[in-house]
C-alpha cells in the first residue's frame, strides 16, 4: 500500500539506491541514467529517468518500486492494495507490467478486495478470514459467489437464503 521510494530523488536514483554504479568511487551518473533507461524500456515503464519520481503518478511510482525489484531479480513480488489509488487505465497498465512479469517467471501475491481484478490477474486464489486459511482454489475453477461465500465463511446455500431474504424484504417494502 505504500511507495517506498525518496519523492525528491530521480528515478534512477530510485532504481538504484544503494546500489549505484560507481567509477573510481564516484556514482557514475552516465552509466546508472544509461541502465535505467533500459530498465524501464524493458518493463514498458514510459518515464525520464532524470526526473524527480514525484513528478509521476501514483502508479508510475508503483511501476518504477516494481522495476527496481526486478532489477533485484526478485522472484517474487508482493503487491498489497497496489490498485486502490488507480485510475482504470492506470490499473491496465499495471495488470500488463504484472503479466509481463509472470511471463517472465516471476511470481506475484496481489493482495486486493476487489473482485474482478482477482479474477482478471490470477491463477490462483487463497482466501484468509481472520487470519487464518480457508483455502486455496484455482481462479478458473472457484465461481464469483462461492468465493464470496468462503470469504464470509458461510456455505453456498446460506449465502443464496440471505439472498433470498433480502430480495423478500424489499418486495414486503413495495
Amino acid at each position: 500500500q505504500e511507495i517506498n521510494l525518496c519523492p525528491n530523488l530521480t528515478v534512477a536514483e530510485n532504481l538504484f539506491i544503494g546500489r549505484e554504479p560507481r567509477k573510481k568511487g564516484l556514482i557514475d551518473w552516465k552509466t546508472m541514467n544509461r541502465r535505467a533507461a533500459e530498465l524501464l524500456k524493458n518493463l514498458d515503464i514510459h518515464a525520464d529517468v532524470t526526473v524527480s519520481v514525484d513528478h509521476y503518478s501514483i502508479a508510475i511510482q508503483q511501476m518504477v518500486a516494481i522495476a527496481r525489484a526486478v532489477d533485484m531479480s526478485a522472484k517474487v513480488l508482493i503487491l498489497d492494495e497496489p490498485t486502490s489509488s488507480l485510475d482504470d487505465s492506470e490499473v491496465e497498465k499495471l495488470f500488463g507490467l504484472m503479466r509481463k512479469l509472470k511471463r517472465e517467471g516471476v511470481g506475484i501475491i496481489f493482495v486486493t478486495h476487489f473482485l474482478e481484478q482477482v479474477y482478471e490477474v490470477s491463477d490462483r486464489i487463497t482466501v484468509l478470514r481472520n487470519g487464518c486459511l480457508v483455502g486455496q482454489f484455482t481462479t478458473a475453477e472457484l465461481p464469483r459467489v462461492q468465493l464470496v461465500a468462503k470469504m464470509m465463511g458461510k456455505d453456498f446455500d446460506d449465502l443464496a437464503a440471505i439472498r433470498s431474504e433480502g430480495e423478500n424484504k424489499k418486495e414486503e417494502a413495495m
